[in-house]
């Protein structure tokens, strides 16, 4: 999987561009016919990376016929046809995404050929579109799952603190602290109180009987 190469790039390119390690130039079908009449004398071309050293990777591609391209895609003319009095413009359009933005999964462009209407199917691919007597065929595969490092290991959790056995008989043995005593009476004062409220006592009650007493005449 580490050699799995996709599709990063796709252009139009003179005839006199030849291929390179990482440059494919598709110069005839895949059964042999001449095609740059429709593309007036160019090539269609793409560049190709293993998945590891890429750094857009296209995912998806599209024949369109006198429509502007989807927000977001690349785009160029692929050919004009001549239908009655009309130009039909014939756009091919690609979608390339970051290969850390793709979900493990997707499916990208590995491979991409021409097709003349000769050819019913071709195995492995998917006919996107024609231009002309042409079409265009894509061959795509899931990228490769990459190896996800081990989630960190979760936290610990919070046990209650718990005292030792021998710290509880500590904490056990310890004096109890208490509150302190409030301040005693002193035994003289209350004494003294309780003298002072019986001769209170006693000299009401004199009073009370001296005004109880008739007068006498």
């Amino acid at each position: 999987m580490e050699g799995l190469k996709f599709v990063t790039n796709l252009k139009l390119l003179s005839t006199d561009v030849t291929d390179s390690p990482v440059l494919t130039v598709l110069k005839r079908t895949d059964d042999g016919e001449e095609y740059t009449e429709a593309t007036k004398g160019s090539y269609l071309a793409y560049e190709k990376l293993e998945w590891t050293k890429a750094a857009l990777i296209v995912h998806d591609i599209q024949i369109l016929a006198d429509a502007p391209a989807p927000e977001g895609y690349s785009a160029f003319l692929l050919s004009k046809q001549k239908v009655a009095l009309f130009t039909k413009k014939i756009t091919l359009c690609f979608k390339s995404s970051a290969v850390s933005e793709l979900p493990p999964g997707t499916s990208a462009v590995t491979d991409i050929c021409i097709t003349s209407k000769k050819v019913v199917s071709l195995q492995h691919y998917t006919p996107i579109g024609q231009f002309g007597p042409f079409t265009v065929n894509v061959r795509k595969q899931p990228l490769p799952r990459r190896a996800l490092a081990p989630p960190p290991p979760p936290p610990p959790e919070k046990v209650p603190h718990q005292l030792a056995w021998d710290d509880r008989v500590r904490y056990l043995r310890q004096p109890l602290s208490l509150p302190p005593a409030p301040p005693a009476v002193a035994v003289d004062g209350v004494q003294s109180l309780l003298k002072r409220m019986a001769e209170l006592n006693f000299d009401l009650e004199r009073a009370i009987v001296a005004e109880a007493a008739p007068v006498s005449g």
